[in-house]
């Protein structure tokens, strides 16, 4: 009988795992719609969805193969009185406008620093940097802070 010799079996090498920026871009868009659609719903109650927003939010379920990314909330009445309701609900729906409202201030805010992070994640490959020169500099303190602190700071000064 003979031996049979063993195959050295090579594990594959380790790929280089990148983020997959067009998809974080289109999950971080697709909440913005969902997030503008449920703060229309919520301030204006019984309104026919907008057809531009709904394609807007086709166009990610579709290609995401998901039908949303928040809940659709129902009142459990527990057999509470209709009126009780009816005013529990609308506060409620006030209440989500709001927070809605918030979240996507806070989402369009965060737009710059969205961009900065895809333009790096999309060159992993190297640390990027980012060149500003003393005049842009400047103006942006002095945007950012006022002209007295930068003035402290010597930053307007033309001793070049």
């Amino acid at each position: 009988m003979s031996k049979r010799r063993k195959k050295k079996v090579r594990s594959p090498r380790p790929r280089k795992r990148l983020y997959d920026v067009e998809m974080i871009r289109d999950f971080l868009d697709h909440l913005l719609w969902e997030l503008r659609i449920n703060h229309l719903e919520n301030t204006n109650p019984g309104m026919k969805p907008n057809p531009e927003l709904v394609s807007q939010l086709a166009k990610y379920q579709k290609k995401y193969n998901t039908v949303g990314l928040m809940c659709e909330l129902k009142i459990n009445a527990c057999g509470a009185p209709e009126n009780i309701v009816k005013r529990a609900a609308e506060s409620f729906s006030s209440a989500r406008a709001q927070i809605s409202q918030r979240y996507i201030e806070t989402l369009e805010e965060l737009q710059p620093a969205f961009e900065t992070a895809f333009e790096c994640a999309s060159n992993p490959d190297a640390f990027m940097v980012q060149e500003i020169n003393m005049d842009e500099l400047t103006c942006f303190l002095r945007g950012q802070e006022g002209d007295d602190e930068t003035s402290e700071a010597g930053m307007d000064s033309d001793d070049e």
